[in-house]
This record gives C-alpha cells, sequence and structure tokens, in this order.
C-alpha cells in the first residue's frame, strides 16, 4: 500500500481541483489509518500480553490513542464530502464504515476504562501487569474486547479498500483528463501562427497607409515651397508688395489639407492597431469559451466515471479528437477581414485629393510663370489677380469639394473596417454554437451511458 501511495502522490498536482482535493482526502485517510487508529488497536492487542509496562500508564496511552483515534474518526467528514465529488458511491461507504469504527472506538473506551478500574482492585499494583488485568476481567469482558478488535479490524479492511478503489479511480481520471488537457492545448496553440500572420498583415497595411499619408505631405509641401521661393524672388510693387498676403492665402489654403492629414494619420494608426488587437482577441476569446465549456464538461463528466466503463472512449474521446481539429479552423473567420482593401480604398481618395491640391498649386506656379519684377505692370497685376482668385478661403467648402469630401475617409475607414469584423464576429458566433452543441451532445450521451452502465 505504501508503494501504491507513493505512486499516486507523484502524480500531484491533479489536473482539477476537485481531483486534487480528493488526493488530499485518500492521503489524509490513508495517514490516519495507518498511525492514529492502527496505533490505538495495537496498543491494546499489546496490553494484553506486556508483562514489563506500568499497568498506569500503559492505560493512560491507551486512553490518549483512543481519543486521539476518536478524533480522527470524527474529522473524516470533510475529507469525505471531498470524495463524494469523484465518487458518491465511495462516500458512501466511508460515511458507513467511519460511523461504525467511531462506534467501535467508543467500545473500546468503555472496555479499556473497565479495565483501568480493576487496577483499584488489585491490593499490590507494584506486581501487576497489563496482562494480569485481563486475566481478573470476567470472560465476558475479554470477549468483548477481542470481539472489537475484530470488528474494528474488519472495518480498516473496509477503509482501505475503499481508498485503494479512490486512488484507482482519481489514476484513471487524471491520465484521461492530462491526456484531453493536452489535446486541447495543442489545438488551442496552433492559433498561434495564423493570428500572428493576420496581425502582421494589418499592421503592414497600416504602415502602408500611413506611408501613403505621409507621402501626400510630403509632395504638397515641395510643390508649396517651391512655388513660395519663387513668390519670394519678387521684388516689385505688385507682386513682390503682396508676398506676405499671397503667403498667407496659400498657406491658408494648404494647411487646410495639413490639418485633415495631421488628424488622420495617428487616427488611422490606431484603429489599424485596434483592429490588428481585436483580431487576436477575439479569435483567442472564441477558442477559450469552446476550451472553458469542454473542460467543465470533461471535468464533471470525469469525475463520475465508474471504475471499468467504456462510457468515455465512446463520448468523450471522440469530442476532445473532434474539437482539437475544429479549434484551428477558428482562424478561418478572419478571411473576411481584408485590411489591404479597406487600406486601398481610402489611398484612392487620398491620391484623389492630393491631386487637387497640386492642381491649384500648378495654376500659381502657371500664374507667375514667364513673370519677372520688370513685367509690365499689367502682367503683374493679372498674376496676382490669378494667385488670389485660386486661393477662395472663405468658400472652402463651396470651391474646394475634394478637401470637403476627404473629410470622411476616417469615417469611411472606421466604417469598412466595422462591416468586416461584424462578418468575422458571426463567423465565430456560429463555430462557437456548433461547437457547443457537439460538447452537449456528448455530455448527455455520456452521463446516459454511465447511468446504464
Amino acid at each position: 500500500m505504501k508503494a501504491t501511495i507513493a505512486r499516486f502522490n507523484s502524480l500531484y498536482p491533479f489536473s482539477t481541483v476537485e481531483l486534487s482535493d480528493a488526493a488530499d482526502a485518500v492521503n489524509y485517510i490513508y495517514s490516519g489509518m495507518v498511525t492514529i487508529v492502527q496505533n490505538a488497536t495495537s496498543l491494546v492487542g499489546y496490553a494484553a500480553l506486556d508483562m514489563i509496562s506500568d499497568p498506569l500508564d500503559l492505560f493512560a496511552q491507551i486512553h490518549e490513542a483512543l481519543s486521539t483515534a476518536e478524533e480522527f474518526v470524527k474529522s473524516t467528514s470533510t475529507e469525505v464530502d471531498k470524495i463524494r465529488l469523484i465518487s458518491t458511491g465511495i462516500a458512501d461507504v466511508l460515511t458507513d464504515a467511519f460511523g461504525i469504527l467511531r462506534s467501535i472506538v467508543i467500545d473500546l473506551e468503555d472496555s479499556m476504562s473497565t479495565f483501568d478500574s480493576r487496577l483499584n482492585m488489585i491490593d499490590d499494583i507494584n506486581n501487576v501487569t497489563p496482562r494480569n488485568v485481563f486475566k481478573v476481567l470476567n470472560k465476558f469482558k475479554l470477549a468483548k474486547a477481542i470481539g472489537i478488535l475484530d470488528a474494528f479490524k474488519s472495518k480498516i479492511e473496509i477503509v482501505q479498500g475503499q481508498v485503494a478503489d479512490l486512488m484507482s479511480q482519481i489514476t484513471s481520471s487524471e491520465h484521461l483528463m492530462k491526456s484531453y488537457t493536452s489535446q486541447l492545448t495543442d489545438a488551442f496553440s496552433t492559433l498561434n501562427a495564423p493570428l500572428y500572420r493576420s496581425y502582421n498583415a494589418i499592421m503592414k497595411s497600416s504602415d502602408s497607409f500611413t506611408s501613403e499619408i505621409a507621402s501626400t505631405l510630403t509632395k504638397l509641401n515641395t510643390a508649396t515651397v517651391k512655388f513660395t521661393d519663387k513668390i519670394k524672388t519678387f521684388t516689385d510693387d505688385i507682386i513682390g508688395a503682396n508676398v506676405a498676403n499671397i503667403t498667407a492665402a496659400t498657406s491658408e489654403f494648404v494647411n487646410f489639407y495639413k490639418y485633415f492629414l495631421d488628424t488622420l494619420l495617428p487616427n488611422s494608426q490606431e484603429k489599424f492597431e485596434a483592429v490588428a488587437s481585436w483580431t487576436t482577441d477575439s479569435v483567442q476569446t472564441a477558442a477559450r469559451d469552446v476550451l472553458f465549456n469542454t473542460y467543465q464538461t470533461l471535468d464533471s463528466a470525469i469525475r463520475n466515471l465508474p471504475p471499468g466503463s467504456t462510457c468515455d472512449t465512446k463520448y468523450l474521446t471522440p469530442l476532445v479528437k473532434t474539437l482539437s481539429t475544429r479549434i484551428p479552423s477558428l482562424s478561418s473567420c478572419l478571411s473576411s477581414l481584408d485590411s489591404t482593401a479597406v487600406a486601398n480604398d481610402q489611398v484612392v481618395i487620398l491620391k484623389k485629393l492630393l491631386k487637387d491640391r497640386l492642381y491649384y498649386t500648378s495654376l500659381w506656379t502657371d500664374a507667375v510663370t514667364g513673370v519677372t519684377s520688370k513685367s509690365s505692370s499689367t502682367i503683374r497685376r493679372i498674376a496676382l489677380s490669378k494667385i488670389l482668385a485660386k486661393t477662395p478661403s472663405s468658400n472652402v467648402d463651396v470651391h474646394q469639394p475634394a478637401l470637403a469630401e476627404t473629410y470622411s475617409i476616417f469615417a469611411q475607414l472606421v466604417s469598412n473596417f466595422n462591416s468586416q469584423q461584424n462578418r468575422v464576429t458571426m463567423c465565430l458566433t456560429l463555430k462557437g454554437v456548433d461547437y457547443s452543441a457537439l460538447v452537449i451532445s456528448a455530455s448527455n450521451a455520456y452521463f446516459a451511458c454511465i447511468k446504464r452502465a
């Protein structure tokens, strides 16, 4: 039994709290039976043969040992409750056995007190041995003590047998649970690669999109600076005198665009990052929900697995195998998410806006092409009118529709992502419902099976 207990304890900690608690109960009961209880009964048996020990000391030891044994037996109810979660049948047998053991201990205490009282009836206590005490007892009392010890031994054997059965059941359940959890954990880990690829693809799209935003700013800035540098070369009394006005007007014109892009850039990055994180979280959450429900079902099922039953191989093993092959398919739901397409749709609008802005700068440049500070005043006045006419800052919404339109870029980006995310969510939900149905069906069939066993 010691070797069996050692092998049993080598499995600790067990896969579930219930199995670990039951294992603790096994150790508590086994330890108490082989130490506290057997120590008490051994002392009683030894007293009948002892011709050396002081009777008062020995019977005091017996009384203390029996009191300790009674306390131990009383305390086993809490441990049996832990066992009940694993096996109601074994728990019932142990409850009955410990109830009888407590009665036996009380009977032994009663008999030992009778023996102890006999010591007071012997005149020369110095020449009395425990064996003498047994000899002066009437045959009825002696027979009762022997009968009690026989009953005690019988109940101890029952308890030890139940403990052995329980260890076997816990060990079998542990091996099954470890096997099942290992398969499911491996299945969950296969999601890492596709989720990693999806995350990187989205962030790559984010980098491309933000680079496009930065590129448009650079191109417009380059064109604007080139025009401004040219304007600053005028020193005449018409164009040169209005350099500040021209620069202010053109800057205001460009700043609408820059303000928009400066806002779009961080918001877009944040949205892409949020979607990238969401893809990983949503799939992993769906997988965890399936694993949690499956684990709960397996935990409950295995705790109720009768010894020798084949219900687990009929229903639980196929369930775990099926889920292990289907859980990785959760990542297929991400096929509905195309971050590149979302980004490209908005890049088209960005390029349209850039083209519109560059068109205005080209008009400014055309207005002063061939014009110098020495050109006629008429030519210079016409050039100035053209430049200022092409910067209607007071009517941006009316005269610059391309700019107004592009303020919807971020909103459209979010909307397109939301639409795709909704499809992913629907896919994950449907698969989750399908997997839950498998778990429920297998669970119902399993418990129906063990009821018939």
